[in-house]
């Protein structure tokens, strides 16, 4: 036995200043962490130091506290940075205290979330949050509360609301859909949905907000806020009126006693008429639309409007046939018939226009007024027949034997002894002729109040009479204005042939 050191070896072992050489095992290096012999193969023995045998095996000398830490958040939850370094998160924090409460978010008023990842698919994950059930094999244990809470406010402060989204399905494509489907738990209690209210299987509150009772669920009256047991409301509980202010009535039809009409649908625009308690009646012959009242319709009827004071009638209507509102009608005549012992009159601007007595004369107060100084205005009796055209307005004119018309000229009877009219156009047919009646010539005949003759100028009144040989002489009316050619024209039936 040798010494060596502080250890004692078998005599058999050689060694040199470099090698130790080992005939078999070598004893374990107990709690040795300072220096490590090692095998260095052929027999041979070595030694390292404990900071090169962890660098060997990759890990780190203790002056470095094996792992280092990056932040100092208190309670932060510890996450993964790098292979020699770990994060405190400073905006996740977990108090282990008697309520044990995960915290996230910085000091900002931004959003913080908790997301599941999607599945590598490309769908999304299902994440479940979920209170503690009961242990099993214990009886009758209740499970835990799962609670979601607005954060609190302090005074006049409103306190944070709960809301739940979801996406629904859009059209195709790669992008993400928004959330547009919202629950909303107010701060104040309240609760707002964009979509329906499902009980069961059936919808209970559609997604306007109606209440769908009638067919899809039912109120019961005796567990409503401010009602009494077995308070009912039917038609013998309500004992008074009122007035519904708003909503849709979607009862039954309101009869006539009860102040309504009785129907379910009205024709369009049509007046409705009463039939004493029974339901009214929608008139398709008496409508109302675009200010317009409208008796009749597109068929074979009498529509007619009918006044009656004592024993007197008026009807006015339109014939549907021969003598049907009156003897001597034809189909589709418009109708003034008046029965009984009074006048009919007509008036205008509070004067009587026209009177057609019991005795059936028809008597008008016809009223004319100076015309304009514009050439053919006028204010009389107008024919429309004659076939001429290419006519000049405000031009008196002669009624030929061919039922034509030409200049007049009092310069032969031929132009001048027959009917006689002014052109109010150029065309009699359309324009009209005036035979008798205020009218402005196209030529100033004379001074105010002049008597006017038939001229020897083609067309033309003159206050001087003819005077030629064979000339016409007949008076056609009187002047009224000094140069606008205004006149009252009424030619004399009348004429004297000058000879001289």
């Amino acid at each position: 036995m040798k010494w060596i050191g502080a250890h004692v070896i078998d005599r058999d072992v050689r060694f040199n200043t470099v090698n130790l050489y080992l005939p078999g095992g070598i004893q374990d290096a107990g709690s040795d962490t300072d220096k490590f012999l090692v095998y260095g193969g052929q027999g041979l023995l070595g030694y390292r130091t404990g900071a090169e045998v962890l660098s060997d095996i990759g890990g780190l000398p203790t002056s470095t506290n094996i792992l280092a830490f990056d932040g100092s958040t208190a309670n932060g939850v510890c996450t993964f940075k790098d292979a020699d370094e770990i994060s405190v998160e400073s905006t996740l924090t977990f108090d282990a205290s008697s309520s044990p409460t995960l915290t996230m978010g910085a000091d900002d008023n931004g959003s913080s979330f908790i997301r599941r990842l999607a599945h590598s698919d490309g769908a999304g994950g299902i994440l479940q949050v979920e209170a503690g059930s009961a242990t099993i094999g214990q009886t009758n244990q209740a499970g835990g509360a799962l609670r979601l809470a607005g954060g609190q406010s302090t005074g006049s402060g409103a306190g944070g609301s709960v809301t739940l989204f979801t996406s629904p399905a859009g059209g195709s494509g790669v992008s993400l859909n928004g959330y547009t489907n919202s629950w909303v738990f107010g701060a104040d209690g309240s609760f707002t949905t964009e979509g329906g209210i499902t009980t069961g299987t059936t919808s209970f509150v559609n997604a306007s907000g109606v209440v769908q009772v009638a067919t899809q669920g039912t109120i019961d009256h005796d567990s409503l806020a401010n009602f009494s047991a077995d308070e009912h409301y039917t038609q013998a509980n309500i004992v008074a009126t009122g007035t519904i202010a708003s909503g849709t009535w979607e009862g039954t039809d309101i009869g006539v006693a009860h102040g309504g009409t009785g129907l379910s649908t009205v024709g369009t625009n049509e007046i409705l008429t009463g039939n004493g308690t029974g339901a009214l009646t929608s008139e398709a012959n008496l409508t109302f639309a675009l200010d317009r009242l409208i008796i009749g319709a597109d068929a074979e009827i009498t529509p007619q409007i009918r006044f009656r004071n004592d024993e007197n009638t008026v009807n006015i209507g339109v014939s549907d046939s021969s003598d049907n509102l009156i003897s001597g009608s034809a189909d589709g005549d418009f109708v003034i018939n008046c029965t009984g012992d009074h006048n009919v009159l007509f008036g205008q601007n509070n004067a009587i226009a026209a009177k057609i007595d019991t005795d059936s004369n028809f008597n008008i107060n016809r009223r004319f007024t100076v015309t304009g100084d514009t050439d053919g205005t006028y204010e009389g009796d107008v024919v429309y027949f004659g076939g001429t055209t290419s006519m000049t307005v405000g031009t008196i004119y002669h009624y030929k034997s061919d039922g034509t018309w030409e200049v007049a000229n009092a310069n032969a009877a031929a132009t001048s002894d027959g009917l006689l009219g002014v052109a109010l156009g150029a065309a009699s047919d359309t324009n009209g002729m005036l035979l008798r009646g205020m009218v402005t010539l196209d030529h100033d005949p004379g001074a105010v109040g002049d008597v006017l003759y038939l001229s020897n100028t083609n067309g033309d009144a003159s206050s001087t009479a003819p005077s030629d040989n064979n000339d016409i002489v007949r008076v056609i009316g009187y002047c009224l204005h000094a140069s606008n050619g205004q006149i009252w024209f009424n030619p004399d039936n009348t004429f004297v042939e000058v000879t001289a």
